[in-house]
Protein backbone atom coordinates (compact mmCIF):
# COMPACT_ATOMS: atom_id res chain seq x y z
CA UNK A 1 0.00 0.00 0.00
CA UNK A 2 3.26 2.62 0.52
CA UNK A 3 3.71 1.80 -3.37
CA UNK A 4 0.75 3.27 -3.78
CA UNK A 5 0.84 5.86 -2.10
CA UNK A 6 4.00 7.62 -3.83
CA UNK A 7 2.10 6.97 -6.81
CA UNK A 8 0.55 10.01 -6.13
CA UNK A 9 3.58 12.45 -6.18
CA UNK A 10 4.63 10.78 -9.42
CA UNK A 11 1.80 11.40 -11.20
CA UNK A 12 1.36 15.17 -10.62
CA UNK A 13 4.90 15.30 -11.95
CA UNK A 14 4.21 13.35 -15.32
CA UNK A 15 0.94 15.24 -15.47
CA UNK A 16 2.61 18.46 -15.43
CA UNK A 17 5.23 17.48 -18.31
CA UNK A 18 2.18 15.95 -20.47
CA UNK A 19 0.75 19.57 -20.11
CA UNK A 20 3.57 21.14 -21.47
CA UNK A 21 4.05 18.66 -24.45
CA UNK A 22 0.56 18.92 -25.20
CA UNK A 23 0.86 22.94 -25.48
CA UNK A 24 4.16 22.73 -26.98
CA UNK A 25 2.68 20.20 -29.96
CA UNK A 26 -0.09 22.41 -30.85
CA UNK A 27 2.33 25.56 -30.87
CA UNK A 28 4.43 25.09 -34.45
CA UNK A 29 6.80 21.73 -34.39
CA UNK A 30 9.33 23.75 -35.83
CA UNK A 31 9.46 26.32 -32.65
CA UNK A 32 12.83 25.96 -30.66
CA UNK A 33 13.57 27.45 -27.44
CA UNK A 34 12.85 27.25 -23.76
CA UNK A 35 9.12 27.84 -22.12
CA UNK A 36 8.66 28.55 -18.17
CA UNK A 37 5.59 27.49 -16.96
CA UNK A 38 4.00 27.11 -13.59
CA UNK A 39 0.31 25.73 -11.71
CA UNK A 40 -1.98 23.08 -10.03
CA UNK A 41 -2.16 19.74 -10.64
CA UNK A 42 -4.25 16.84 -8.27
CA UNK A 43 -3.41 13.37 -8.74
CA UNK A 44 -4.62 10.17 -7.85
CA UNK A 45 -2.59 6.74 -6.92
CA UNK A 46 -3.43 3.39 -8.60
CA UNK A 47 -2.50 0.11 -8.35
CA UNK A 48 -0.43 -1.54 -10.74
CA UNK A 49 0.68 -5.77 -10.09
CA UNK A 50 3.29 -4.91 -12.90
CA UNK A 51 4.76 -2.16 -10.93
CA UNK A 52 5.67 -3.69 -7.77
CA UNK A 53 7.07 -0.45 -6.44
CA UNK A 54 4.22 1.70 -7.97
CA UNK A 55 2.49 3.67 -10.52
CA UNK A 56 0.43 7.15 -11.08
CA UNK A 57 -1.53 8.32 -14.19
CA UNK A 58 -4.00 10.23 -15.30
CA UNK A 59 -3.81 14.05 -13.66
CA UNK A 60 -5.02 16.88 -14.22
CA UNK A 61 -3.74 20.66 -14.48
CA UNK A 62 -4.38 23.72 -14.29
CA UNK A 63 -1.96 26.41 -15.67
CA UNK A 64 0.20 26.21 -18.92
CA UNK A 65 0.41 22.64 -18.99
CA UNK A 66 -2.43 19.59 -18.58
CA UNK A 67 -3.01 16.66 -19.18
CA UNK A 68 -2.28 12.75 -18.96
CA UNK A 69 1.00 10.88 -17.79
CA UNK A 70 2.32 7.64 -16.30
CA UNK A 71 5.07 7.05 -13.58
CA UNK A 72 6.71 4.09 -12.62
CA UNK A 73 8.60 4.16 -9.26
CA UNK A 74 11.87 2.62 -9.46
CA UNK A 75 12.89 2.84 -5.97
CA UNK A 76 11.67 3.89 -2.45
CA UNK A 77 14.13 4.43 -0.02
CA UNK A 78 13.08 5.31 4.08
CA UNK A 79 14.71 8.29 5.52
CA UNK A 80 15.78 9.20 9.01
CA UNK A 81 12.73 11.10 9.74
CA UNK A 82 10.28 8.57 9.04
CA UNK A 83 9.33 9.79 5.11
CA UNK A 84 10.75 8.07 2.32
CA UNK A 85 12.57 9.48 -1.07
CA UNK A 86 10.88 7.94 -4.16
CA UNK A 87 13.02 7.58 -7.71
CA UNK A 88 10.70 7.88 -10.89
CA UNK A 89 10.55 7.39 -14.33
CA UNK A 90 8.43 8.83 -16.26
CA UNK A 91 6.80 9.04 -19.65
CA UNK A 92 4.14 11.76 -21.62
CA UNK A 93 2.29 11.26 -24.69
CA UNK A 94 0.64 14.58 -25.63
CA UNK A 95 -0.04 13.25 -29.04
CA UNK A 96 0.61 10.44 -31.40
CA UNK A 97 4.01 9.90 -32.50
CA UNK A 98 5.62 12.72 -29.58
CA UNK A 99 6.53 11.93 -26.02
CA UNK A 100 8.47 13.37 -23.23
CA UNK A 101 10.57 11.17 -20.85
CA UNK A 102 12.02 12.08 -17.38
CA UNK A 103 13.58 11.47 -14.61
CA UNK A 104 12.19 12.24 -10.91
CA UNK A 105 13.18 12.13 -7.21
CA UNK A 106 10.74 12.59 -4.95
CA UNK A 107 11.61 13.52 -0.69
CA UNK A 108 7.91 12.81 1.13
CA UNK A 109 8.25 14.26 4.78
CA UNK A 110 5.75 12.93 7.82
CA UNK A 111 3.71 16.48 8.31
CA UNK A 112 3.22 17.23 11.59
CA UNK A 113 -0.04 18.69 11.13
CA UNK A 114 -1.91 15.79 9.65
CA UNK A 115 -1.61 12.23 10.72
CA UNK A 116 -1.07 9.90 7.87
CA UNK A 117 -0.34 13.10 5.06
CA UNK A 118 3.40 13.99 3.86
CA UNK A 119 4.68 16.96 2.82
CA UNK A 120 6.50 16.19 -1.13
CA UNK A 121 9.11 17.80 -2.89
CA UNK A 122 10.19 16.64 -6.18
CA UNK A 123 12.51 17.86 -9.22
CA UNK A 124 11.73 16.37 -12.11
CA UNK A 125 14.28 16.11 -14.84
CA UNK A 126 13.83 16.14 -18.49
CA UNK A 127 15.59 13.72 -20.32
CA UNK A 128 14.38 13.69 -23.92
CA UNK A 129 11.41 13.60 -26.22
CA UNK A 130 10.04 12.12 -29.52
CA UNK A 131 8.20 14.08 -32.81
CA UNK A 132 8.94 17.72 -32.28
CA UNK A 133 9.58 17.69 -28.97
CA UNK A 134 12.95 15.56 -29.85
CA UNK A 135 15.76 16.84 -27.78
CA UNK A 136 13.85 18.35 -25.22
CA UNK A 137 15.56 19.32 -21.83
CA UNK A 138 14.97 21.07 -18.50
CA UNK A 139 13.54 20.62 -15.06
CA UNK A 140 10.37 21.18 -13.19
CA UNK A 141 9.42 21.47 -9.37
CA UNK A 142 6.75 20.16 -7.22
CA UNK A 143 5.57 20.69 -3.87
CA UNK A 144 2.72 20.24 -1.70
CA UNK A 145 0.99 17.59 0.28
CA UNK A 146 -0.30 13.99 0.23
CA UNK A 147 -3.19 12.51 1.93
CA UNK A 148 -4.89 9.13 1.78
CA UNK A 149 -2.04 7.08 0.91
CA UNK A 150 -2.35 4.13 3.05
CA UNK A 151 -5.02 3.21 0.98
CA UNK A 152 -5.90 4.29 -2.95
CA UNK A 153 -6.90 6.38 -4.21
CA UNK A 154 -4.85 8.72 -2.55
CA UNK A 155 -4.65 12.20 -3.26
CA UNK A 156 -1.77 14.57 -4.16
CA UNK A 157 -2.01 18.23 -4.22
CA UNK A 158 0.44 20.41 -5.72
CA UNK A 159 1.95 23.39 -6.89
CA UNK A 160 4.62 23.09 -10.19
CA UNK A 161 7.33 25.38 -11.36
CA UNK A 162 9.87 24.83 -14.33
CA UNK A 163 11.19 25.34 -18.02
CA UNK A 164 11.17 23.05 -21.08
CA UNK A 165 13.22 23.44 -24.05
CA UNK A 166 13.51 22.61 -27.45
CA UNK A 167 16.86 22.16 -29.46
Amino acid sequence: MKTIRFALVTVGAIALVFAYATARTTASAATTGCDSFKGQLTETTVPSPSDPLGRVIGALSNGRVKGPMTSRFTAITPTADGGLQVATDEVYVPSAGQNLTGTGVMRLTPDPSSSGAYLAEETLTITGGTGSLAGATGTISLTGTAVGLLSPPGVLDLAYRGSICIA
